[in-house]
């Protein structure tokens, strides 16, 4: 039997079973009838709480002592160029929702930007989509593009910072952020996924590598009420 078995018996050797007995009177007119309640109340050694609560102190200790892994934040100074970024896949304002959605569905993309002339002037993800097309009955063949899009969204620039992608998105809460030129024109688009992969890079191999248990064993004990 492992250690936690024989923690578990000995444990188990430690409670007490107290029978507390009450005695309760009950008013009845001018007579008084007495009676007895007996119940068992369950008492847990504050010894074995002591022992569960060192065992426990103990593995975090151990947590603490392992090497950690860490990323050095130089990375996130780095321009956007270096991520993995898509090509931009572009609609006009005018067009039909069917189409964006054909045209998601054929790239597998989450996500197209919105032009008027060479200019952005929107984005269009499965989000909207979901959120505002989807249940309220319109027409996807004759509802257009701009009726839903986010307009003016947030963009970066090649040259700006990976860091400064993450702080947009994370501030508006949205999952891809458009990439345009000097004159507002698309040249990419950013995902979470493609800043994901990027991070995720830097330390593939120690995640790769760790063991597969964890290093936290979880010890049943019995819990107050």
């Amino acid at each position: 039997m492992g250690r936690n078995g024989s923690r578990s018996r000995k444990a188990g050797n430690r409670r007490k079973q107290l029978k507390l007995k009450t005695k309760r009177a009950i008013s009845q007119g001018r007579g008084v009838a007495s009676g007895e309640i007996e119940r068992e109340v369950t008492v847990v050694d504050p010894k074995e709480m002591e022992e569960d609560y060192r065992d426990e102190y103990l593995s975090v200790g151990k947590e603490r002592d392992e090497p950690r892994i860490t990323i050095d934040e130089g990375i996130f100074n780095n321009p956007i160029r270096d991520l993995h970024y898509h090509p931009p896949l572009c609609m006009h304002r005018t067009a039909r929702l069917a189409e964006a959605v054909t045209l998601m569905q054929e790239h597998t993309v989450g996500a197209v930007m919105v032009q008027d002339g060479e200019k952005l002037v929107g984005i269009l993800s499965e989000r909207d989509i979901l959120r505002k097309v989807l249940g309220s009955g319109e027409d996807l063949g004759r509802a257009t593009v701009e009726q839903y899009m986010t307009p003016n969204p947030e963009v970066a620039t090649l040259v700006d910072t990976i860091g400064r992608a993450i702080f947009l998105m994370h501030g508006g809460g949205f999952r891809h952020l458009p990439l345009v030129d000097e004159q507002h024109r698309p040249v990419g688009i950013v995902s979470v996924k493609d800043i994901l992969e990027y991070i995720y890079s830097f330390f593939a191999h120690a995640l790769l590598t760790r063991p597969p248990k964890p290093r936290r064993e979880y010890t049943p004990r019995v819990e107050g009420g």
